[in-house]
């Protein structure tokens, strides 16, 4: 493909008079013909009615009216963009549109005609940080009236400088349901200058790009790119694409750096060796090959091979996890290099029995079991997962070691369940160890939420401290969480755990404002397992909040000691038989934040704030008096 050339400069304007004169009199012309061809449509087909049925001629024109007034509108609305007013309102509209994830539309310099040539002397997305896309000199000609046709068709597209300053920090949405594209999208001619910042591609990029696409309602594609370095001769990526149109897959990309750059950066690779990405595919939806592989410097660092056919297919992949930036999230919870394995094997008409696994030093799945492959729906695939640390994946409170689960898969990506077995060894809290925790779950997705739900019992527990005491050396925990998709959010709706001195039942949920609730009770008992000579039982009870973006759980807990002792003679004399705690406090990874606590003995009493950290520290400012005798 030959270098993108810059947009041509914007031909001269007319003046505005002889512009909307000359536009009148176009549509004044194209009015006058449509009225008459229609006339004499509704005059032949409504002939023998009229003769019949006089009140049918008074209904055709009051139906001549409506469709007159329609066009007169029509028109109206294309003559007033064509003038300054116009253009401005026009602007006014675009400028703050929601595009959805990616942020907020901004526009600047609105010229030409909306409906037929236009440019823009500045456009930019921002998100909550600010504009992360800026377009300087935008240009496009398109064809309004293919509307109609549910296509959106832009015959030109060029920008005399487009920057991408970072990645957007994409905004949670509501899920929404599948379906096909609402209308085709045509790009006859691309151009434009892209320049990339440090913060998206490690290395500042800059690239003369041209290309074209077309992307149909039903999901079919196809389209070329190219982007040549303007500062590195001969570097740059090219591609080409087809997949769906007649059935045909077809696939041609190879992006090369000689010395690595804005490319590599941008793939997470270092900028300073030699990066080669090629990738090929050739077949039709029925049967075909694709490879795929990506080098950088002396290394390569992921591979793919894969083929399909009427009767099945096998896919063979690898990749370093260490060797890309894009996957650090990955490097303790996976490992340094993931493998990927998978075949198929038709059973009748479009189900297929797959078999696969995806494994690396840290965690491994194994799944076989069939697959509708019309609907993408799995039909019973029994599913083994198996992590070394459940930590780097799940909530870290309590920090549980290595976790298996097998069961079985049915669904498809939005509405799935998981139904097995659940194991964590290893778990550790606060001096309390758990061998083994373990029971029947269930797990589901459905668009917007992942759930889980579990009863599990424990076996071999142990250690020091007044939680180990409580829970015994067998607790059981039965559990209904979910994460709350678009946001990232984790809720208990029901939470309730027993041990040999403790006794914990909460349930919680979403309100209609997207806020989170987690209210429930305690009850201590059996203390003199936690210290000798202890005695009674605590009762306390709970409301957690949190407001929707809110930064912290809003926290209000009240606790009573009931027949309680200590052990300790002159402590238990302050404290009493029944002492009183309440704490107004805000929680969130970082700890507890005091606001208020107030706590009442029988002779002792005590007011506070502070703070208790994550890691246990406690620093907490109280005022108190007590009463004597003291001895």
């Amino acid at each position: 493909m030959s270098d993108p050339v810059s947009p041509d400069p914007a031909p001269t304007p007319k003046p505005p008079e002889a512009t909307i004169v000359h536009a009148v009199e176009e549509a004044a012309q194209a009015f006058e013909q449509g009225m008459a061809g229609l006339e004499q449509e509704i005059e032949r087909e409504t002939a023998v009615l009229e003769r019949q049925f006089p009140w049918v001629r008074t209904v055709r024109l009051a139906l001549l009216a409506t469709l007159a007034g329609v066009l007169l509108l029509v028109i109206g609305v294309m003559l007033g963009a064509r003038t300054d007013p116009g253009r401005e309102a026009l602007r006014r509209l675009l400028d703050g549109a929601n595009l959805g994830a990616v942020g907020v539309l901004h526009v600047q310099g609105l010229k030409g005609d909306l409906f037929s040539q236009f440019s823009l002397d500045h456009v930019s997305i921002t998100d909550p940080h600010g504009a992360w896309l800026d377009a300087r000199g935008v240009q496009a000609s398109w064809s309004p009236f293919e509307l109609l046709l549910r296509r959106v068709h832009i015959k030109r597209l060029a920008a005399q400088e487009l920057t991408v300053h970072r990645a957007p920090d994409l905004q949670p949405q509501p899920p929404q349901p599948k379906q096909n594209l609402p209308l085709e999208l045509r790009v006859d001619d691309l151009r434009l200058r892209l320049r990339t910042e440090a913060p998206v591609s490690a290395t500042p990029g800059d690239f003369d790009v041209g290309g074209r696409a077309a992307f149909h309602r039903n999901g079919s594609a196809s389209g070329a790119l190219a982007a040549h370095s303007r500062t590195h001769k001969g570097d740059g990526l090219v591609a080409e694409f087809k997949i769906g149109e007649q059935d045909r897959v077809r696939l041609r990309a190879e992006a090369h750096e000689s010395q690595g750059g804005a490319i590599a950066g941008a793939l997470g690779f270092p900028t300073d060796r030699r990066l080669l990405v090629r990738a090929a595919a050739d077949g039709s939806v029925d049967a075909g090959t694709l490879q795929a592989f990506v080098e950088s410097g002396a290394a390569r660092p992921g591979e793919l091979q894969a083929s399909w056919g009427k009767d099945g297919g096998s896919l063979n992949a690898r990749f370093d996890v260490l060797a890309s930036k894009l996957t650090d999230y990955f490097v303790d919870r996976i490992g340094p290099e993931v493998k990927v394995t998978l075949s198929s094997r038709r059973l009748r008409d479009q189900m297929f029995q797959i078999t696969g696994a995806a494994a690396g030093r840290e965690a491994r799945a194994e799944f076989s079991g069939p697959v509708n492959f019309r609907n993408r729906r799995a039909e019973g695939v029994e599913l083994k997962l198996a992590v070394n640390d459940l930590s780097h994946w799940w909530v870290p409170v309590p920090k549980i070691g290595p976790a298996e689960a097998k069961g079985q898969l049915t669904g498809d990506l939005d509405h799935f369940a998981y139904k097995g077995e659940i194991v964590g060894r290893k778990i550790e809290q606060n001096g309390f160890t758990l061998a083994t925790l373990a029971g029947p779950a269930l797990f589901t997705h459905k668009p917007g939420e992942f759930r889980l739900q579990a009863e599990l019992a424990g076996q071999g527990g142990g250690g020091a401290g007044w939680l180990a005491a409580l829970m015994g050396p067998r607790p059981t925990a039965v559990l209904d969480g979910e994460k709350i998709e678009a946001d990232g959010r984790y809720v208990f709706k029901h939470l309730q755990i027993k041990g040999v001195g403790v006794d914990l039942a909460a349930d919680g949920g979403q309100d209609l404002f997207h806020g989170l609730s987690f209210n429930g009770q305690a009850r201590l008992f059996n203390l003199a397992t936690a210290k000798p000579g202890a005695r009674g039982q605590i009762t306390g009870a709970w409301r957690a909040n949190l407001a929707r973006n809110a930064p912290a759980w809003q926290v209000k807990f009240d606790a009573v000691g009931r027949d309680f002792a200590t052990g300790a003679a002159e402590f238990d004399r302050l404290l009493g038989t029944a002492p009183k705690l309440a704490v107004n406090a805000a929680w969130n990874r970082e700890g507890f934040r005091i606001a208020k606590a107030d706590f009442t003995g029988a002779a002792l009493t005590a007011a506070g704030a502070g703070a208790i950290n994550g890691d246990g520290a406690i620093g907490i400012d109280f005022n108190w008096s007590a009463k004597g005798p003291f001895g």
